[in-house]
């Protein structure tokens, strides 16, 4: 293979590379994100959690209000554990997403591997054309 042609698939696997970086960054972003928006139903859920006991605590809750209650801590429920799954669902992409990173430093490093080895061997070749060529005017020289 020619080291031009290893120059090419180089930049292929760095391209490869930083495009898999951005997306990964992308995924963290979105993790944190959802993750913000969770925190925030947590944080909602629980004032209004204390909110209900103070209602409690006051006076006695009318049936209609309490199934108000029962039905909002129901729904907030359902939509935490939504977000929760959606939150582990985006781990799990962005796991994949750096295994294929380490891949792809993988394979870099072995294209890289490659190139320094054809790059030390075209040395080598050049190294000993020109010892030919010195030897053949020393030889020559001698001759004469």
């Amino acid at each position: 293979m020619k080291s031009d042609s290893l120059n090419n698939l180089l930049k292929l696997k760095e391209w490869r590379k930083e495009e898999i970086e951005m997306e990964i960054n992308r995924l963290q972003v979105i993790i944190n994100q959802e993750e913000t928006r969770l925190k925030t139903m947590e944080t909602e859920l629980s004032g209004n959690l204390e909110t209900f006991k103070n209602h409690q605590v006051q006076d006695i809750i009318d049936p209609g209000s309490l199934k108000t209650f029962h039905s909002y801590f129901s729904q907030m429920n359902i939509r935490m554990g939504q977000q929760r799954g959606a939150i582990i669902r985006k781990i799990a992409e962005l796991e994949e997403t750096q295994k294929l990173l380490i891949e792809a430093y993988k394979e870099k490093m072995l294209v890289e591997n490659l190139r320094g080895k054809l790059c030390l061997n075209e040395t080598r070749e050049n190294n000993r054309k020109e010892q030919k060529e010195f030897d053949f005017i020393f030889t020559t020289r001698i001759k004469r």
